[in-house]
């Protein structure tokens, strides 16, 4: 099978303090905040849960679980967004 990429785009808008975003967006924030607190980052301490808002109003949230591989250490970022428009 093929390896097939794709490339996608977006725009953002950057907040500072989270008081400067839409109020519609503040639900959105509280989660993030909840699952980011279930994270787990034993090694690098850095907690992340992001929370992403998706066109159907469904709410899809996730969190770092850090894992010793060898010498390798993984960890994912993450933010809060809203994705709009998304076709394949």
């Amino acid at each position: 099978m093929p390896i097939t990429s794709q490339t996608f785009s977006f725009e953002y808008t950057l907040h500072r303090d989270e008081k400067q975003f839409p109020q519609e967006f503040q639900f959105l924030i509280q989660q993030a905040k909840h699952i980011t607190q279930k994270a787990y980052a034993h090694y690098n301490q850095f907690k992340v849960g992001p929370a992403v808002l998706l066109d159907n109003a469904t709410i899809v949230t996730g969190n770092n679980q850090e894992e010793q591989m060898d010498v390798l250490l993984t960890s994912q970022s993450g933010s809060v967004i809203h994705i709009k428009g998304i076709q394949s």
